[in-house]
């Protein structure tokens, strides 16, 4: 009998369309949840802040937000030099030890939590322990050569094939209410 795969995903929000709150989720989003809603994908690691993710329907307990939640007050924004929650920090390190492929989707691999999950499986899969790493981004990154697919595309076209040949539906939840930015300090 096999074990389950254990599929992670870890990239780039918005393709540089600013900082903001209103913020709605593209192709590769939307994809993702999907994916993570219908069990292929168990984990949506990102390094973004801007709960793009979560608005494109993935549960909130399948993402872990390594550098903080504009939405979330017990995960603020890291600045330079902050530290990562602890319980992010063991997340993201049991999950670079248990996956058995790890998405990178248009992330240029620079940080330090992208590389700390990609890295691991792509390593762990030279030994035959799992599939390791696939990377989906139209730059080069550090990671290109561990990879052990490489694809040099835009990820929005790609997570809309792989929509179509899964056959999934797509569709962001509708959010009636605004977010309000205001918190009541005791």
């Amino acid at each position: 009998m096999s074990r389950p795969t254990k599929v992670v995903a870890t990239g780039r929000g918005y393709k540089g369309r600013g900082l903001t709150m209103d913020a709605q989720p593209n192709m590769t989003h939307l994809a993702l949840a999907a994916l993570v809603c219908c069990g292929l994908v168990q984990e949506w690691l990102t390094t973004n802040y801007d709960g793009l993710a979560q608005k494109a329907g993935c549960p909130q307990e399948k993402v872990a937000e390594l550098h903080g939640s504009w939405f979330d007050p017990a995960n603020p924004i890291l600045g330079k030099g902050g530290k990562m929650r602890q319980d992010l920090a063991l997340r993201l390190g049991e999950t670079a030890e248990t996956a058995d492929l790890v998405l990178v989707l248009g992330s240029s691999l620079s940080g330090g939590p992208s590389i700390c999950a990609a890295s691991r499986p792509a390593h762990r899969s030279l030994e035959g322990c799992c599939l390791g790493l696939i990377v989906v981004n139209l730059q080069a990154t550090p990671l290109d050569g561990q990879a052990t697919i490489r694809l040099f595309a835009d990820t929005d076209t790609l997570m809309q094939r792989l929509v179509a040949t899964l056959n999934l539906t797509l569709e962001a939840p509708k959010v009636t209410s605004k977010i309000k930015l205001e918190a009541k300090v005791p």
